[in-house]
């Protein structure tokens, strides 16, 4: 599944209990939910980027957008896939320097 091009923005009040509690600094276990984890038939690659202001996870040499939760630094990046992606993340900070990690 790709996401359209563009900076866009997912309401945080659409967001689970833990994921509430991760963006609180109280989950248990951050790294959970974080990185690239199973979700149905594809994977969600869920990252903190408290310094961006975009941000895309790089595939196969190609960048894609994250959606940004409302108001908060929580990217989010669904991918429809059998296997485990292999990706990177880009993101660009508000002094518009692109930083790849």
């Amino acid at each position: 599944m790709n996401q359209k091009k563009g900076k866009q923005a997912v309401a945080a009040n659409a967001i689970s209990d833990d994921l509430q509690c991760l963006l609180q600094g109280r989950h248990h276990d951050p790294f959970a939910l974080l990185g690239c984890h199973r979700q149905g038939s594809g994977w969600i690659v869920r990252a903190i980027l408290p310094e961006a202001q975009q941000a895309e996870v790089v595939l196969e040499g190609a960048a894609e957008p994250m959606l940004q939760l409302t108001d908060t630094a929580m990217f989010p990046f669904k991918y429809r896939s059998k296997s485990k992606p292999r990706y990177r993340l880009r993101w660009q900070r508000s002094s518009g320097e692109w930083v790849e990690g």
